[in-house]
């Protein structure tokens, strides 16, 4: 004897199959509200658009003239025989660094020429020519790669430097070293998300006074897992 369904099973199956594509709908409804809460609260971390598309401004006394801004936003002219750059990292993992050099912007996000880690400008010293630019991806990628690249840093050359969420992962004593010559004094503690900025050559004596960092501290960090961003602009002298 063959028994056929009822309505009564067909209803309730075709509730289950409803009931389950509404949980289903509900679940990725509330994944995509977390997301967007998330990048929202981040962005009102963010004290203004001039904190990453531009230099901080410092407040000036009542009836002071705001400064004019001269190559990369700095504050003042550097003299004929120095170079104007500015500097700044990364913010978290959203926001990529910037890289300005003489006026011009040679690295950013929105030139798409970042990766998360080390980006680095590399400038003949004497006459200012951008020779090379490169990005290594210092959390998966290949460290070697970045140690040919930097063997082939010649005495004369200026390096510029700005991390970009991750910058230690894969740092060998090697590379710490190269860097260490050129004038770099942080790197020797540079950890797991901190946030750095660098300008250096070889032929600087001692440690270079163009550098900065923000160690990632989960009691001081501005974002969560990551440090806020440091940035440094400044005159390099030529042919230093």
């Amino acid at each position: 004897m063959t028994f056929q369904k009822g309505p009564s099973r067909r209803f309730s199956a075709v509730w289950w199959r409803g009931a389950i594509r509404l949980l289903a709908c509900l679940f990725v409804g509330l994944l995509i509200m977390a997301v967007v809460f998330d990048k929202y609260f981040f962005w009102r971390k963010l004290t203004s658009t001039e904190e990453y598309f531009g230099l901080r401004k410092k407040e000036l006394p009542a009836g002071a003239n705001a400064p004019s801004e001269f190559k990369c936003g700095l504050p003042k002219e550097c003299p004929g025989d120095e170079f104007a750059f500015y500097l700044k990292s990364g913010i978290a993992n959203i926001l990529g660094p910037r890289i300005c050099f003489e006026g011009k912007i040679i690295m950013s996000g929105v030139m798409n020429n970042i990766k998360r880690g080390m980006n680095i400008v590399l400038v003949n010293g004497g006459t200012g020519k951008v020779e090379k630019f490169e990005s290594f991806d210092m959390y998966s990628g290949n460290v070697e790669d970045l140690l040919v690249f930097l063997k082939e840093i010649r005495k004369e050359t200026l390096v510029l430097v700005a991390s970009f969420d991750d910058a230690s992962t894969i740092l060998t004593d090697e590379v710490r070293n190269i860097f260490a010559n050129l004038g770099s004094k942080e790197i020797e503690t540079l950890g797991f998300r901190d946030a750095w900025v660098f300008a250096g050559a070889h032929t600087i004596q001692g440690n270079s006074i163009y550098e900065k960092i923000l160690k990632n501290n989960e009691t001081n960090n501005k974002y969560n897992g990551w440090p806020d961003l440091v940035d440094l602009g400044d005159c390099f002298p030529k042919n230093l």
